[in-house]
């Protein structure tokens, strides 16, 4: 099953859920996307959950994908990443490339963890916008 992507407009931010096998997608389009939604939306906070993606997210994805958000002048949002324990570079890579760039992000395996650094309400309902 190839990569599925679901949006839910969350009350107070925009939540990107991931599933199926990972393959590397156009990425340009997806932060514009994302980013798109944001302003439509009023939104300062976006959380990305990959934990059911399978399969290898590769280090150059993972560095293009951080660079791009920059390039896309994303500042001001807060982006948190929820990642299965093989998805995470034992040295916070993304944060680092995301962070040297003037992004805010932050990378962990504990959804509690995330919701409380976005500083957001854990999910009653939401919108869907599946892709």
């Amino acid at each position: 099953m190839p990569i599925h992507i679901e949006t839910l407009l969350e009350e107070d931010h925009l939540r990107i859920n991931f599933s199926g096998a990972y393959e590397s997608r156009d990425l340009a389009q997806l932060i514009k996307d994302i980013l798109s939604l944001c302003k439509k939306h009023h939104y300062k906070k976006v959380l990305f959950d990959s934990q059911k993606v399978e399969g290898n997210i590769p280090l150059a994805d993972t560095f293009k994908f951080g660079q791009m958000l920059s390039a896309a002048r994303a500042q001001g949002i807060r982006f948190a990443f929820l990642c299965s324990p093989d998805q995470i570079h034992h040295d916070r890579f993304f944060e680092n490339v995301t962070l040297t760039r003037g992004i805010t992000a932050k990378v962990s395996t504990d959804a509690e963890e995330l919701m409380d650094w976005l500083k957001v309400k854990r999910a009653k309902h939401a919108t869907k916008k599946n892709r």
